[in-house]
């Protein structure tokens, strides 16, 4: 009866998504066999119902779907260990990442996450690097999900500086089973689809099985337009009320920006037609534009003018939300086979062989939009004879002795910059493994994986631009291109003067489709060996145990290609240039590990073991290294157990960290020189004295903000080190039947972290420091006119985190007659999963100790954070409830009242219910998410919920139904 109960509380437990591993790992076994022995994630030591001393969260396969979800990514975020990664909120304006869904422990970086299925490791997703797209995981083939955060790879290899999460998938299926679903928004859009079919058996008289999934699903995506608060331009400006002063002074308490809706760039029209920025005679720059036919009309920019000076609030300037990609349109097809088979069994000294395989194929499409091409204030100039030009506008040139101008447009009406990306993964893994010699356990097993990208993009070249727009009146009266070598190769002339007025057969002339073909490929072959090393009788009690040992060998090659179009590699288009990247880098490697039973069976400790484990590495790339991890665990009794581990993980860059060669991009740079910002930022002082320093005047006021931005990778890097700590408790007590609470306090030091720095950051962090003496000032090059010309972005072994908190959760499982209720009345789960990050610091520069950042608390790391999930089963019915929590944060804990008002983005609450019905072989579910239909909230940077506040639901009320048939 006890057993009974405790099997119903495993599967409630795992229903409601997460169990501890001193809870789950006896559950495992119970459910299994009492003998039975099993891996669980963190260490290659087999155990039966003992508890390891690693924290460890354990997510099923039914508790993933619970809320209706399709993309594994979006339902790993409720738990708290799992970051802001790459998801189809945050990639929305990315040309390489659209689409994919990488995890990020801890948020520490996707890098430092290593993701593994089924214990074995996975090619990339993202080009130059190993990080693994989730979306390539069949979801309904997983068995469930088991999360080690801290330092794992003494045991796994690289790359697990955060963690591990692992992928567990279904053994031996037999059956048949398929799923399909619907959702859709209370808006009536953000629509997603999702089938599934699984089928399996076993042949050979139960020596063999073999099972197959084919998985489709779409997510139709979202955009600005599609949601008011979206379109509305919500922008923290400078304002002139408040009393506040001409130059903004620190330490006043009055806030120098505040949040306004509707803020415009006031140098583009709204309407897309041309903004002319030269001074005319009497009419100054950026005060006279186009009408979308063509006319000449007055310009009113309107408003109190941003810091950067061309912002301001209403007015004819442009709304950049409207062309807002929200959630990334996605569609994915996933076909993953896998069997085995017993080849023989009762040997000598090889006792049996099972042979393993698993093949797979997946398809992930993405598209993304953006605003159309541009022409910046300043870059293109029209000619007074340009025969597209009103006769009002000649004659005031004329009149003012003017033979041209510049101007500013959006040409959105040439059409809208698309970027399709197509990943597509084959994975393949075939081995051996059994039992030898005393049943010691064997593996080996080859590893093969790629993934092929095609990335399409919208695009123009721009030396045939400009040829097109320079129209001018033929000597037969038509209108044609200047240059008659261009006219002899096709060129069409472009009417930029108006809206929707160019000849289409024109622009097809200089705009094109460009694509870049991206290859990454892994190759990983690996022994190992396990078992029972010798028994002893421990101390005192006499209990004989046995210590255990597994030991390892691998060799792996990671290999990166991208290759984009030539036109991109020379810099001929008007997007971002670049280069062709490759790269590769293999890694041979050895480990150790041991458990030694010490106590058992006394007063005061039921069990009290250590373990400890090492890996020797050699990396082509950064020559040997070598991480470790000591832990130890006491079981005082059946009530409480004591955990604690210590670790040095290492991570050896990736290929794009190291070989990425310099691409151009331009971007806006905000000069902190400006006369409106020396006295901003988080050390005025420092800025003050290093502009001054760097012979930048006072009143200097930044002419142009788009500037080239070199992104670059550095072959010379180093391997990252981290050192980390666990302590942690788990309650069982007997008294109370279904309880379990475990806590773990952790803490992470990572030193030689290698960091990109953003563009801005670089630019900042070079005027901050103590002096100009710093690794950040030799990339900002200045022209002669003083003004930033370029700025290098490349990767740096000179960053330090800090990281520290308390994990918890507390799981109570009961049938409701243990309270006096008839047995009839079903069973109930309550489940609290929560962290409380205490610290996280990132130091780019050891060197200036005054440009340490304080992310805890600061978007996207809220201090607190839980899930509470209620399940509650009533015969074939089951309802559950589930709650997610983000504490309240500060979006930059550096800044004060006068940089950014308001500071504080409040708590955040989502609720979602799904009730499902079984019958026989049938199931019928659905929810409802965001039942309170909660937006983002209501602040600049933040309400859109893309990049970092993807951690808020964009999508609102979300109504999902379902069906499911095992035959």
């Amino acid at each position: 009866m006890k057993q009974l109960f405790e099997l119903r509380a495993v599967r409630a437990l795992l229903l409601a998504g997460v169990a501890s591993l001193a809870y789950a790992g006896e559950a495992y076994a119970q459910a299994t066999g009492p003998t039975e022995e099993i891996v669980v994630t963190g260490s290659r030591l087999r155990r039966t119902g003992a508890s390891a001393p690693t924290p460890l969260t354990v997510a099923s396969g039914e508790s993933l779907r619970a809320t209706g979800g399709i993309n594994i990514s979006d339902l790993l975020s409720q738990l708290p260990q799992v970051g802001v990664g790459t998801n189809q909120q945050n990639s929305t304006n990315s040309v390489r990442n659209a689409g994919l869904n990488i995890l990020n422990l801890r948020t520490l970086g996707s890098a430092r996450t290593l993701t593994l299925i089924n214990g074995r490791r996975q090619v990339g997703g993202g080009q130059g690097t190993v990080t693994v797209d989730t979306n390539t995981i069949p979801v309904s083939l997983i068995d469930r999900v088991e999360v080690v955060t801290g330092g794992a790879t003494a045991v796994y290899g690289a790359d697990a500086v955060s963690g591990v999460v692992n992928f567990v998938l279904k053994k031996n299926y037999e059956g048949a089973e398929v799923e399909a679903q619907y959702g859709v928004s209370g808006h009536g859009d953000a629509e997603t689809y999702f089938a599934s079919a699984t089928m399996g058996g076993n042949f050979g008289g139960g020596r063999g099985n073999v099972t197959l999934n084919a998985t489709y699903n779409r997510e139709q995506g979202l955009f600005a337009p599609q949601r008011d608060y979206a379109i509305t331009n919500l922008q923290s400006v400078v304002y002139p009320g408040n009393g506040r002063p001409a130059v903004p002074v620190r330490g006043d308490g009055i806030p120098d920006r505040i949040p306004v809706a509707g803020a415009r760039l006031n140098q583009y029209a709204d309407t897309g037609a041309p903004v002319i920025g030269t001074a005319i005679g009497s009419n100054a720059a950026f005060t006279q534009a186009f009408s979308p036919s063509g006319q000449l009309i007055p310009f009113n920019r309107f408003g109190q003018a941003d810091l950067s000076g061309n912002l301001s609030l209403g007015g004819d300037g442009l709304n950049t939300s409207k062309t807002q990609t929200l959630r990334v349109p996605t569609q994915r097809g996933l076909f993953h086979l896998q069997g085995n088979y017993e080849i023989f069994e009762g040997g000598d000294f090889v006792k049996n062989m099972n042979f393993f395989a698993e093949l797979k194929y997946s398809r992930n499409k993405a598209k993304t939009t953006s605003s159309g091409t541009f022409e910046a204030p300043g870059a293109y100039t029209i000619q007074r004879d340009n025969a597209y030009l009103p006769a009002a506008l000649v004659a005031q040139m004329t009149a003012a002795n003017v033979s041209n101008f510049t101007f500013s447009r959006s040409d959105d009406d040439f059409g809208l910059r698309t970027y399709e990306s197509v990943f597509q993964t084959y994975r393949g893994v075939i081995g051996v493994n059994g039992k030898f010699w005393k049943d010691w356990n064997y593996e080996a097993f080859w590893n093969y994986g790629t993934t092929r990208s095609d990335f399409t993009n919208f695009d123009r070249i721009q030396s045939k631009y400009l040829d097109s727009i320079d129209a001018v009146r033929l000597p037969d009266g038509s209108i044609g291109c200047r240059s008659a070598t261009a006219r002899a190769n096709g060129c069409l002339p472009v009417n930029l003067i108006g809206y929707g007025l160019a000849n289409p057969a024109a622009l097809q002339y200089s705009y094109l489709y460009t694509v870049e073909h991206d290859r990454l490929t892994q190759n990983q072959a690996v022994l190992n060996v396990d078992g029972d090393l010798f028994s002893y009788a421990t101390p005192f009690s006499g209990k004989v145990d046995a210590i255990k040992l597994a030991v390892g060998i691998e060799y792996r090659r990671e290999e990166s290609r991208a290759n984009p179009q030539a036109e991109v590699q020379q810099g001929l288009v008007f997007g971002n240039r670049l280069a062709y990247t490759e790269g590769h880098y293999d890694t041979k490697e050895m480990y150790v590990e041991t458990g030694i039973p010490v106590l058992r069976d006394l007063p005061f400790a039921k069990a009290v073991d250590v373990e400890g484990s090492w890996r020797f590495q050699d990396f082509s790339t950064t020559s040997t290294d070598q991480s470790w991890a000591l832990r130890g665990g006491w079981a005082i009794d059946d009530n409480i157990k004591l955990r604690a581990s210590r670790s040095r993980a290492v991570r050896a860059p990736n290929i794009g960290e190291l070989f990425a060669p310099g691409s151009d991009n331009f971007q806006g740079v905000n000069d902190p020189c400006d006369v409106t910002r020396i006295n901003a930022g988080s050390f005025p002082q420092n800025r003050a004295a290093n502009c001054r320093a760097a012979g930048i005047p006072a009143g200097f006021i930044q002419s142009t903000v788009t500037k080239s931005v070199l992104t670059q990778g550095n072959p010379n890097l180093a391997a990252e080190k981290a050192k980390t700590w666990t302590a942690g408790v788990v309650l069982t007590p007997t008294f109370v039947p279904g309880l379990t609470v475990t806590a773990d306090w952790w803490n992470v030091k990572l030193k030689d972290a290698i960091n990109s720095f953003a563009f801005q950051s670089v630019v900042n962090n070079c005027y901050d420091a103590a002096s100009l003496g710093n690794a950040f000032c030799s990339s900002v090059i200045r022209g002669p006119d003083l003004n930033i010309r370029n700025v290098l972005v490349q990767q740096l072994n000179v960053a330090n985190y800090r990281a520290r908190g308390l994990d918890m959760q507390i799981t109570y499982s009961t049938p409701l007659s243990r309270f006096g209720a008839p047995s009839s009345w079903g069973n109930l789960t309550l489940d609290f999963l929560g962290s409380y990050l205490s610290k996280k610091t990132f130091d780019p520069n050891p060197n200036d100790p005054s440009l340490i950042n304080r992310d805890a608390g600061e978007l996207p790391d809220p201090k607190l954070k839980f899930r509470l999930q209620g399940i509650y089963e009533l015969a074939e019915w089951q309802f559950t409830w589930t709650t997610n929590y983000l504490g309240h944060m500060e979006l930059d804990n550096e800044a004060f009242i006068e940089d950014r008002f308001p500071h504080t983005v409040p708590d955040y609450w989502l609720h979602a219910l799904r009730v499902q019905y079984d019958f026989g072989k049938y199931q019928v579910y659905g929810g409802i998410n965001n039942i309170a239909d909660k937006e983002p909230p209501y602040i600049p940077t933040v309400y859109q919920g893309i990049g970092n506040s993807s951690i808020y639901d964009n999508k609102g009320r979300f109504f999902y139904v379902g069906a499911k048939a095992h035959f």
